[in-house]
C-alpha cells in the first residue's frame, strides 16, 4: 500500500528516481545545517549510535567554512569597516566599574 502511494506521489511530483530514504537523508542534512548538533540529530533521526550520524558532519564543516568566508568578506569590504554600529565597543563591564585595577 505504501509503495504504491509513494510511487504515485513521485510520479505526480516528477521525481521518478527519488527514494523514501532520500527524504531521511535530506532531513538529517537540513537539521545539521540549521544548527542542530550531531547528538540532537542522532536522537531525532533515530540512529543507534553517533557514528551513523557522523557521516553528515562534513556538511556542518562546509557550512561553518562558508560562514567564516562571508565574515571575512564583510570585514574586508569598505562597508564592513566604515559602518560600525557603535554597539559593544570595548569592555562594557570595565566601563561600568565592575572590574577595576588594583
Amino acid at each position: 500500500m505504501f509503495d504504491r502511494s509513494w510511487q504515485k506521489v513521485r510520479e505526480l511530483a516528477g521525481f521518478e528516481n527519488l527514494h523514501f530514504h532520500d527524504l531521511r537523508h535530506s532531513s538529517c542534512s537540513k537539521l545539521l545545517l540549521s544548527g542542530y548538533d550531531l547528538k540532537d540529530v542522532k536522537e531525532m533521526i533515530g540512529h543507534r549510535d553517533l557514528s551513523m550520524t557522523d557521516r553528515y558532519s562534513h556538511l556542518t564543516s562546509l557550512h561553518k567554512l562558508s560562514r567564516q568566508e562571508e565574515l571575512a568578506k564583510f570585514y574586508a569590504s569598505v562597508n564592513g569597516i566604515s559602518e560600525h554600529s557603535g554597539e559593544h565597543r570595548g569592555n562594557t563591564e570595565a566601563k561600568n566599574g565592575r572590574f577595576k585595577k588594583k
